[in-house]
C-alpha cells in the first residue's frame, strides 16, 4: 500500500494480487527533482476488487461513529473551507480542493436558467491557483459543477442512461444530515471530509453512511478523491459505484483526453497546465473511458456516465482493456467528460466499502513522479502462491508530469524475509523492449535492499520499465 494511500487498518488485500500472505516488498523511487523525494510504489493491480475493508457494529449509525478512514483530530469545517498545497511557492502556484466552489461561494447553476445562491450539492472541486487566477478541473468549478456526478450508485444494472438526479449520492434531496470536517495529515496538510446519511429513494429512511474525503497525496501534486460507505440497514443491497465528472482545463471545455500507459489512467493538456486522472491506485475503480458530455434538460438529468463503454451499460468495458500506449487518444470533441466504474457489488449490513481515484493537476516545468508494481506467479495458476513458486515482479517509473524532466532516479526495494531473491534474474528493460542486466552487487543479502540507479531521465509522459526479478517462496504459502 502507498504511504500516501490510508486507507482502514481493517483493509483486507486479495491473495490473487499479491505476492505473499503477510509480508510485502517495499519499493520506492527517489529523484532529484525538487517536487517529489520519494515515491512508493504499489501493485499496478492490488486495486482491483479489493474494497471491502471494515465490519462494524450497528449499536451506533452515526457518521462519524461507524467509519475509520484512519485519520484522527477530525475538527468542524464548513463546505467552503478550501484547502490548499503549494505546487511552486515562490511562484505562487498551489493545488487547492474543497467541497464548494472555487471561489468560495455556494451557487449553484441548475442548468435549467435557474441559479440557486446559497444550495450547492457537495462536490469534488480540485483546481489550482496560478498567481490568484483560477484553473478549473471540472465545468462551473464556482457555479455548483452542476454536471458532474461525483461518487453515484446504480441499482439497476443494466441502465444505460442513469442520471444524475437518480444516482448521484451527493444530489439534492437524497444526502441528509451532511456534516463537514478537516484534519492534518502527517506533513501538516489539511485532508477534507463530508460525511451524511444517503438513500437510493427521497423520502425513504436512509440505506448508507457516507463519506467523502478529499486527501491530499503525500509526494505529490494530486489529491486522492475517496468515497466509503456503510450499509446502514440489516439486509443486503446490490449495486454498482461509479464517479463521473464534466472536465474543463483552464477554461477549455473540450480538451482532448489521452491515455496514461500501462492503464494507469488518463490526462488533459492544454499547453500550459495538465490534468492527470489516476485510476491505477489502491482501491481504484475497474473500468474508466472518456466521452461526449451530455444531458436532456438541466443538469440533474446529465447522462453520460455510461456512454462510449461497450456495451453502454454498467457492466461494458472502457479503455481498460485496449491497454493504449501513453498519449493516444481516448476522446477527441467538443465537449469532454470521463466516468470510472467499480465492479458491482452487494453491499453487506454492517460493512463500509472503500473506492478511491485520483486528481492531480501539472503547470509547466512540473514533474509528477510515478510508480507502479505487478507481481506475476510464474509456476501456478490458481490465483495462490505456495512454497517454490517463482514470482516476477515487475517496477515501472512515469513521469506524469508537464514539460519536465526527472532527473537521477534510484530505484529502491525491500525484500521480506519470507522471499528468496535471485539477483541473477534483475534486469531493466528499456522501452524499446531491451533488456540489461543489473549487476548482483545491486541487491544486499544483509540488508535485503535492492538499489538500481535507472539509465536514463524520464521526460514528459515517458515509462520506464525499470527493473524485473524473480523470487521464490520458502515459507507461510497463501
Amino acid at each position: 500500500m502507498p504511504t500516501d494511500s490510508k486507507t482502514s487498518s481493517h483493509s483486507e488485500q486479495s491473495v490473487s494480487t499479491q505476492s505473499k500472505s503477510e509480508s510485502k516488498s517495499e519499493s520506492k523511487t527517489t529523484s532529484s527533482e525538487k517536487s517529489s523525494s520519494e515515491t512508493t510504489t504499489q501493485s499496478s493491480s492490488s486495486h482491483r476488487d479489493k474494497s471491502v475493508i471494515q465490519n462494524q457494529s450497528r449499536d451506533t449509525i452515526m457518521p462519524t461513529a461507524t467509519i475509520d478512514d484512519g485519520v484522527t483530530g477530525w475538527q468542524p469545517a464548513k463546505q467552503t473551507t478550501i484547502a490548499s498545497i503549494d505546487i511552486d511557492k515562490a511562484a505562487n502556484k498551489s493545488l487547492n480542493y474543497t467541497f464548494g466552489n472555487s471561489d468560495g461561494t455556494l451557487k449553484f447553476d441548475q442548468g435549467n436558467g435557474g441559479i440557486i445562491t446559497n444550495n450547492m450539492p457537495p462536490r469534488m472541486n480540485v483546481f489550482i491557483k496560478d498567481n490568484g487566477k483560477i484553473v478549473e478541473s471540472s465545468f462551473k468549478s464556482t457555479s455548483g459543477m452542476g454536471g458532474s456526478y461525483d461518487y453515484s450508485l446504480l441499482t439497476t444494472r443494466s441502465s444505460t442512461a442513469p442520471t444524475i438526479k437518480t444516482t448521484s449520492t451527493s444530489a439534492q434531496g437524497s444526502l441528509t444530515g451532511v456534516q463537514y470536517y478537516q484534519a492534518k495529515d502527517a506533513k501538516g496538510q489539511t485532508i477534507l471530509k463530508m460525511v451524511g446519511q444517503y438513500t437510493t429513494i427521497v423520502g425513504r429512511v436512509p440505506s448508507f453512511t457516507l463519506e467523502y474525503l478529499l486527501r491530499p497525496s503525500l509526494e505529490k501534486p494530486s489529491v486522492q478523491q475517496e468515497l466509503y460507505i456503510y450499509n446502514a440497514t440489516s439486509a443486503a443491497i446490490d449495486g454498482g459505484i461509479f464517479f463521473a465528472k464534466d472536465t474543463s482545463l483552464n477554461g477549455n471545455d473540450g480538451v482532448p483526453v489521452s491515455a496514461q500507459g500501462n492503464n494507469a489512467g488518463m490526462y488533459i493538456a492544454d499547453g500550459k497546465y495538465k490534468l492527470f486522472l489516476n485510476m491505477g491506485v489502491e482501491d481504484g475503480p475497474a473500468k474508466f473511458n472518456a466521452m461526449n458530455y451530455h444531458r436532456n434538460g438541466g443538469y440533474n438529468l446529465s447522462d453520460y456516465a455510461m456512454n462510449d463503454y461497450s456495451p453502454a451499460n454498467f457492466d461494458g468495458t472502457g479503455i481498460e482493456v485496449k491497454n493504449l500506449k501513453e498519449g493516444a487518444t481516448v476522446y477527441s470533441g467538443s465537449d469532454s467528460a470521463y466516468s470510472a466504474k467499480w465492479n458491482w457489488q452487494t453491499f453487506q449490513p454492517d460493512t463500509v466499502y472503500h473506492f478511491r481515484n485520483d486528481l492531480g493537476i501539472a503547470t509547466a516545468g512540473l514533474v509528477v513522479p510515478e510508480a507502479a508494481e505487478n507481481y506475476k506467479n510464474k509456476t501456478t495458476s490458481d490465483q495462490k502462491n505456495h512454497v517454490q513458486d517463482n514470482i516476477t515482479i515487475e517496477m515501472k517509473a512515469h513521469n506524469s508530469g508537464y514539460s519536465s524532466e526527472w532527473k537521477d532516479i534510484n530505484v529502491t526495494s525491500k525484500i521480506p524475509d519470507e522471499l528468496d531473491i535471485d539477483p541473477s534474474t534483475i534486469k531493466v528493460t528499456l522501452n524499446n523492449g531491451d533488456q540489461v542486466a543489473i549487476d548482483a552487487s545491486k541487491y544486499n543479502q544483509t540488508t535485503r535492499m535492492l538499489t538500481v540507479r535507472l539509465l536514463k531521465n524520464l521526460s514528459e509522459n515517458e515509462w520506464y520499465w525499470q527493473f524485473r526479478y524473480s523470487y521464490s517462496e520458502y515459507e507461510n504459502p497463501c
